[in-house]
């Protein structure tokens, strides 16, 4: 007797494997070090390098940097190929890292990029307004009357009579005209064309880019932050030292602060040991807890 065929079984196994599964919105949960948590919005076919860019773009999370992720069914941190849909339940807990000279040099940087909305990115200025006929008026009366001074003052010295400039002829003048005429329509017609090829996304100018990211509304928490070599005599780096920073908050109030291991820590009357740098000027000044960029 004949074997059967095996066609009709392979083509159900094909079919089988050619479906795929639509990727579910799923709620991840992220225990904060403080005891808070936040709730991102993710799908099932995410990884935790998807998870650290929703941390991102957090406004509780998004200053923090130097961290790793854990689960309660996993020992050691979680790597970041590893996928969300293994994880049950989906909660992670973020657990801060030690400082490297290079990692804290990145986290002081992404607090100033942050920053930089406030500040580096924002419309160009708007052009001065054009004079009114009476400054003009004003104007024309000024020079009639420095040039009558001068014809006086010369011929007071007694000095010889200086032929004056020969009159413009009316040629020149129409010619001058018909310049500048010529070129202020030539700049409306490349306002025009600028617009609507900017309104069409065809030639996007490089100014309303910086513009969709501008919040130059809003007051920029920071001044300065700038890394100095010794910023006093009678402070002395701890064992795990790794630089100094000054900081000029929004209210003129002037910080010193040394990057540790551990953290940031402030020097003078008020000594504090952050992880986050955000976390030590929040608590170190009012003024910068009002307008700093997390809830």
């Amino acid at each position: 007797m004949a074997p059967k065929s095996r066609r009709g079984k392979a083509k159900g196994e094909k079919k089988k494997k050619d479906e795929k599964v639509l990727p579910v919105a799923i709620d991840i949960t992220v225990n904060l070090p403080d005891q808070s948590h936040v709730i991102l919005k993710g799908i099932s076919t995410d990884r935790i390098i998807d998870v650290r860019r929703l941390l991102c773009v957090n406004t509780a999370t998004c200053a923090i940097t130097n961290y790793s992720l854990t689960h309660e069914m996993r020992d050691g941190a979680l790597k970041d190929a590893a996928d969300i849909a293994t994880l049950k339940p989906c909660t992670l807990t973020l657990v801060e890292e030690e400082y490297s000279e290079e990692s804290a040099v990145e986290h002081v940087r992404r607090l100033l990029d942050i920053v930089a909305c406030t500040t580096c990115f924002g419309p160009a200025p708007p052009p001065p307004p054009p004079p009114s006929p009476k400054d003009a008026d004003a104007a024309k009366e000024t020079s009639s009357s420095s040039s009558t001074s001068k014809a006086v003052a010369s011929a007071s010295s007694g000095g010889r009579r200086t032929a004056s400039p020969p009159p413009a002829s009316p040629s020149s003048a129409a010619a001058k005209e018909s310049s500048a005429a010529k070129e202020a329509a030539a700049k409306e017609s490349a306002a025009a064309v600028e617009l609507e090829a900017e309104m069409s996304g065809a030639c996007p100018r490089l100014g309303a880019f910086y513009e969709f990211f501008s919040l130059a509304n809003l007051t920029p928490p920071l001044q300065f932050v700038r890394r100095v070599l010794q910023p006093r005599q009678e402070e002395q780096p701890s064992d795990d030292h790794l630089f100094f920073l000054e900081a000029k908050l929004c209210s003129g109030k002037f910080l010193v602060v040394e990057a540790r291991r551990k953290g940031f820590f402030s020097l003078g009357k008020q000594r504090v040991l952050c992880h986050n740098l955000v976390d030590l000027l929040r608590h170190l000044s009012r003024a910068f807890d009002n307008v700093s960029l997390s809830p």
